[in-house]
């Protein structure tokens, strides 16, 4: 039995509008109104349909195809019906998916070329959205429904076909993050599939808190500016031209204790993409410190010592990129290579910034402008966090800048 006869009388006919199983009464009521308006006799001719839907653009002969079965034009009732499964339930979704195209992998490439149209999509990006779903989509048609529950970003993606039906038109916030700068190293295709593997409150604003391409090539200045700020996703492009980084989820905190769950993650951006989740095998995950003697001196996640997935030494010159580290899922992150060379790097904060309270519950706001002798002593502020004594605030508060981060006017102006 076909998907749309389990709701509807296939030779149903008239005016009165077919009982929805999934759309609201709304919903219901406007749609059966846009497609008997846009009919003649119940049925809509093709030029009609895709006059109807233009939100899915390009497969919208892929649809009418289906609904028709080789005549010219498609029935009011069976395109309801469609609609009406399309906002059902996982399975449901996937079972119509099913019904119009021949297996999940063509489903999806439908689905990327509707939104690659909406976001502007290169068509390297979408084919390497494509690709992407080729590792990781199901051969089985059965286990379709399945895998849309588990994939972080099919059913955000499969909104561009479902909205593209009722007029909505998904919002491309709801996949793509607003970002306070533009990014020099992740496309709409990375830029979607890291955003939908981030924590639901994680993904609508993305703030720029470092580029190598605005303030230099400086370990200082990244580890100051993403010190504290909360979650972080750092961003890594090799000399060699891969791009890849990671997921903190607390972000970096200069110190020899590790922050971060398991909601942490490494991925790939180029030249394909690919997300490590976390294993649980272990609790260290984001790491940072510097001019230390006894403790690794760089910004690193999930490793210790010289055993890091993903580590950019003090230096700022090379870093390290392991493979096998239990940690997190294997990666090639580098291609073959262990090793790396830094070209350019991007720091981002992933939502809002984490707020700081005192013991009575109120909000303490930090003056910027005291440096304390845990900013200027980093081997102090170690050797008291290794004593049990816990740094309160230190994970909120911003540290006075270096002096290379002072405006020269400002210097010029105080002499």
């Amino acid at each position: 039995m076909s998907f749309f006869k389990k709701y509807f009388a296939a030779d149903e006919k008239g005016d009165s509008q077919p009982r929805a199983m999934n759309l609201d009464a709304q919903q219901a009521k406007i749609t059966w109104k846009t497609l008997h308006d846009g009919s003649k006799g119940g049925k809509i001719e093709r030029q009609k349909f895709a006059e109807l839907f233009p939100a899915l653009t390009p497969v919208q002969a892929t649809f009418f195809a289906s609904l028709a079965k080789g005549a010219d034009k498609v029935t009011v009732e069976k395109t309801f019906a469609l609609i009406d499964s399309l906002h059902g339930g996982v399975e449901d979704l996937a079972d119509a998916l099913l019904s119009v195209f021949p297996d999940p992998l063509q489903a999806l490439k439908a689905t990327i070329d509707v939104f690659a149209v909406r976001a502007k999509v290169s068509a390297m990006g979408s084919e390497k959205l494509l690709r992407y779903f080729t590792r990781e989509a199901p051969k089985d048609p059965s286990r379709f429904g399945r895998w849309l529950h588990a994939c972080p970003i099919a059913l955000p993606l499969l909104r561009y076909i479902i909205d593209g039906f009722t007029g909505g038109m998904a919002q491309d916030s709801e996949l793509l993050p607003r970002l306070s700068a533009s990014s020099d190293l992740l496309n709409e295709a990375a830029l979607a599939v890291i955003n939908a593997n981030l924590p639901m409150e994680r993904r609508r604003d993305w703030t720029q808190l470092f580029s190598t391409n605005r303030q230099g090539s400086s370990f200082s200045q990244l580890s100051q500016k993403i010190d504290g700020q909360g979650p972080c996703l750092l961003v890594i492009e090799s000399t060699d031209g891969h791009v890849f980084g990671c997921f903190a989820s607390e972000g970096f905190c200069t110190g020899p204790q590790y922050r971060g769950n398991a909601t942490s993650f490494l991925f790939a951006a180029h030249p394909e993409i690919q997300i490590s989740n976390a294993t649980g095998r272990t609790d260290n995950y984001a790491y940072m410190n510097y001019q230390q003697q006894q403790m690794p001196n760089g910004i690193g996640m999930g490793g210790y010592e010289q055993v890091w997935p993903l580590f950019v030494a003090e230096d700022f010159g090379e870093g390290l990129c392991q493979h096998h580290v239990s940690s997190f899922e294997n990666i090639n992150l580098c291609g073959d290579k262990q090793k790396f060379s830094i070209k350019t790097i991007e720091a981002w904060r992933c939502g809002e910034r984490p707020k700081a309270f005192n013991a009575e519950g109120e909000e303490v706001y930090v003056n910027q402008s005291t440096k304390s002798i845990l900013d200027k002593d980093p081997q102090a502020r170690a050797l008291l966090e290794m004593s049990g004594r816990k740094m309160h605030s230190e994970a909120y508060r911003d540290p006075a800048p270096l002096l290379d981060d002072v405006d020269p006017d400002l210097i010029q102006r105080k002499k």
